[in-house]
């Protein structure tokens, strides 16, 4: 399986099985309580703002609808644009390496 410009081998991903289930589960509940704030949270938006429940209703399904986009996005941007800026720095290190040890050799 491959992230980025990396490969997993099965047992990799097998070992950190757990990890990788803890993080998921972390992960779902925050979005759940967030969800769950902004629900608790129309009834003041109401009282504050003067807007009756059909009107408030669209920042719940507003706020939902904006996760599911962002939430793959920002999973997208990390394993593209953040993996190859650590390829690239390992790069340039080894690249610098292999210049300090041909200029000592020679």
């Amino acid at each position: 399986m491959a992230i980025g410009d990396r490969e997993f081998s099965p047992d990799e991903i097998y070992r950190n099985r757990n990890w990788i289930a803890f993080t998921v589960t972390l992960a779902a509940m925050m979005e759940l309580l967030d969800t769950s704030i902004v629900n608790v949270a129309i009834s003041q938006i109401m009282g504050n703002l003067g807007a009756t429940l059909e009107e408030v209703t669209w920042v719940s399904t507003g706020y939902i609808v904006a996760n599911v986009i962002v939430l793959p996005l920002s999973g997208w941007l990390a394993a593209t644009v953040i993996c190859r800026a650590a390829f690239c720095r390992r790069n340039r290190r080894s690249r610098r390496m292999r210049s300090m040890v041909s200029s000592m050799s020679s």
